[in-house]
């Protein structure tokens, strides 16, 4: 069960992905539509996570992963450009937390070839100094040091052949939406595709290797999360279709169907499954055990409204952070000229570390309508409790 509830205000688009640093678990990052990448740390006091650091991306920011040692932090975005940022200050020191841009990463499409969007990213096999992106169907190997295109990966071919009819035209087959690393420094990465197909790579020092697919959703697929030991990997779907399947024997265990579509998984504390997805909906469910999925967060007072995009978790007994859809919200009266008010004061690209929390600007009021405004909530349970 998730307690210790807060609502944490500073996107003004929908945010796509979010991510907990192992290393120091105060400090979580996520990334959004409204074309930002952002560093939150946890402090003293009420409304304990504020922002720390706001970096400017050159459209929708669509993924976040620190590194192993949690000193980096990456991010994906829309336009296909990954980049990369020095995450400033911990726990132990007196420096305040931000983020410091350290090099974008871009691979030269060919002549005629649209630029594709970057849905994933992860570190390979532990490393810091080698990262992984996707591009459009196939991955992408990076130097991290020298900033170089060490490899492009193929697709691995898929065993069941027939296409899911539910996938729009506008997507190629096996578009990947979303990559995970096995846990534990294994060398497995895992995507969950636009035909509904898992995918999986072999990602060793240096090269990755594609290795096969497997067809297990007939709808867009949306996120992929291998179980704590490895051996199983969960798949979810934009109809709320539910997979688990043996990594080692490349068949499906188990299925359900959740009452909402998914748009998010990860693995939780306790190594359940943990879902995020329309109306709000968190689930999590045991790996064995996918029909006994009962809801986190049953009250409607701490669930997040609209869609939920991503989830993810920190270390034992949390925090478990859910990124939400940005909703058009009326502005409060005593806030109808925001120029006088300290908190709509225009955002820098990195904050000075005085805890001030941005919560919109004027710039981003609708002109139309300037009583109203979009903002995405970033849901935060700082505890997850055994039920």
């Amino acid at each position: 069960m998730l307690s210790d509830y807060e609502a944490v205000t500073g996107h003004t688009g929908s945010i796509y992905g979010v991510a907990v640093n192992a290393c120091s678990p105060h400090l979580l990052a996520t990334a959004s539509d409204d074309e930002t990448v952002r560093l939150w740390e946890r402090r003293e006091g009420p409304n304990a996570w504020q922002q720390a650091g706001r970096m400017a991306t050159g459209d929708s920011a669509m993924c976040v992963t620190f590194s192993p040692d949690g000193s980096m932090l990456a991010a994906g975005a829309a336009d296909g450009i990954a980049s990369l940022y020095k995450v400033r200050g911990d726990s132990s020191s007196d420096t305040p937390s931000g983020l410091a841009l350290m090099r974008h990463l871009r691979a030269q499409p060919e002549a005629g070839a649209e630029t594709d969007e970057v849905y994933g990213c992860e570190w390979v096999t532990g490393q810091d100094s080698q990262l992984c992106t996707t591009n459009g169907t196939g991955l992408l190997l990076w130097d991290i040091e020298a900033g170089s295109h060490l490899q492009d990966c193929t697709p691995p071919a898929v065993a069941d052949d027939t296409i899911s009819e539910a996938m729009p035209e506008t997507w190629r087959e096996g578009f990947i939406f979303s990559l995970r690393q096995q846990p534990e420094g294994s060398a497995l990465l895992a995507g969950t595709c636009s035909d509904g197909a898992l995918r999986v790579w072999a990602g060793g020092p240096g090269q990755l290797e594609a290795l096969w697919g497997l067809r297990v959703h007939q709808e867009m697929g949306s996120a992929c999360c291998f179980s704590s030991d490895g051996l199983q990997l969960a798949s979810i779907s934009k109809d709320g279709h539910i997979v688990v399947v043996d990594v080692r024997q490349r068949r499906v265990l188990a299925a359900a169907r959740a009452p909402a579509p998914l748009h998010g998984c990860c693995l939780l504390p306790d190594g359940s499954l943990g879902m995020a997805g329309a109306d709000g909906l968190l689930l999590s469910a045991l790996f064995d055990d996918l029909p006994g999925a009962a809801e986190m967060a049953p009250s409607r007072d701490t669930k997040a409204a609209g869609k939920a995009f991503c989830i993810a978790a920190g270390g034992e007994g949390g925090p478990v952070i859910v990124g939400g859809e940005a909703l058009v919200v009326e502005q409060p009266a005593a806030h109808s000229t925001p120029e006088a008010d300290p908190l709509f004061a225009p955002p820098t690209l990195m904050s000075s570390g005085t805890g001030a929390r941005v919560l919109f600007t004027t710039a981003e009021l609708d002109h139309n309508n300037p009583t109203t405004f979009k903002a995405a909530t970033l849901h935060v349970w700082n505890r997850l409790e055994s039920s």
